[in-house]
């Protein structure tokens, strides 16, 4: 080889090695920027998982106070209506009172008149 092409090739060679090394510091830093956002991405996530989950729990709240209030109302709407056939029951009695008060004040009448003396 000749000397010539001896420095032409140290110099291809070293060429090589810069665009290597170029291409080398590119890709790391590349790869930097890439954990980087990578490492943001998980922050990100890992925020939006507690979001998650405290909304989950503040749902899970919310239904079991949904569903003690409907027992409630239940409970309310059960309590009504038996007051309401109580109600219902004790006008009936009073109304059989009034009736059999009604009787007995027309016999009593009846009684009173004949007991009083008769005029001949």
């Amino acid at each position: 080889m000749s000397r010539l092409s001896r420095v032409d090739y140290r110099l291809k060679d070293e060429v090589k090695r810069e665009v290597i090394d170029r291409v080398r510091d590119q890709l790391n830093e590349e790869n930097r920027l890439a954990k980087d956002k990578l490492d943001s991405l998980e922050k990100v996530n890992d925020s939006l998982e507690t979001r998650i989950s405290k909304q989950q729990q503040t749902v899970s709240e919310q239904d079991a106070k949904i569903k003690q209030t409907q027992k409630e109302v239940k409970d309310q709407q059960d309590t009504l209506r038996a007051k309401e056939k109580k109600l219902y029951e004790y006008k009936f009695k009073i109304s059989d009172l009034q009736k059999a008060k009604h009787v007995l004040t027309f016999r009593t009448a009846e009684m009173r008149k004949s007991l009083e003396p008769k005029e001949a």
